[in-house]
């Protein structure tokens, strides 16, 4: 039997803890764990370069096509779970300091219509005057109706808006100042139908009369829609 002191140095260093025949067992298992990691990293490596490819759409006609059924999938689960969790919109009543023109607020929710989060929007811009009190453009806010894109969740869109309306509002975070609601379709309806005056209450009747005459004076339209379409929940 060959001893460990007739072995090189290092070699019995190596085999110290064991007879030479078990370290020679341990190489072999050692280099088969090589191997095996060798194998499952060239197997990552062609993943990743085939999901890049997938994604750059590269593969051909066929894997094209089924990439795109895949987004379609996407989509819809996306659309499926918004309405599940009933936050699919925002509302948001966006009351404007009386220091800021009129000009100034309507150019900043036409920016606001335009945000990459923001999938399609319909607004519109009231007053609190009446024409009895004549207090004809007092309180001047805005209502939006946002249908955020899915990939952006409402608290992403929710911070982009209060960080982009300090100087509108001043304190974001009052509530009464901007309020930003999470809301279903049910709800959504709801709050297109009060843009497109289907369900303005008689009792606001004088209110809305101020309205008509505050925006006929800044040349206002009664709603805005950020495709200039007509807007369908």
């Amino acid at each position: 039997m060959i001893t460990t002191t007739k072995l090189p140095k290092m070699l019995r260093k190596f085999t110290s803890i064991g007879t030479l025949d078990q370290s020679f067992a341990r190489l072999t298992m050692l280099t088969d764990i090589a191997k095996q990691e060798e194998k499952a990293f060239l197997a990552r490596t062609i993943k990743t370069i085939l999901v890049k490819e997938y994604q750059l759409g590269t593969l051909g006609a066929d894997m094209e096509t089924l990439k795109s059924y895949d987004n379609n999938l996407t989509k819809q689960l996306k659309e499926k779970n918004a309405k599940l969790r009933h936050n699919g919109w925002l509302w948001v009543t966006i009351n404007c300091l009386e220091s800021v023109s009129v000009d100034v607020f309507v150019k900043k929710i036409q920016k606001i219509s335009t945000y990459t989060s923001i999938a399609k929007c319909m607004w519109v811009f009231e007053q609190r005057g009446t024409t009895l009190k004549n207090n004809i453009g007092q309180g001047k806010h805005c209502h939006l109706l946002i249908k955020r894109k899915l990939s952006y969740k409402p608290s992403a869109l929710i911070y982009k808006l209060q960080r982009g309306l300090t100087a509108f509002v001043g304190n974001v975070k009052n509530n009464s100042l901007l309020n930003c609601q999470i809301i279903g379709d049910d709800f959504a309806k709801d709050k297109l139908n009060y843009i497109t005056g289907l369900n303005k209450q008689d009792s606001k009747h004088d209110k809305q009369l101020g309205d008509i005459e505050w925006r006929k004076a800044y040349d206002l339209q009664d709603s805005y829609s950020s495709d200039n379409s007509p807007f369908q929940i």
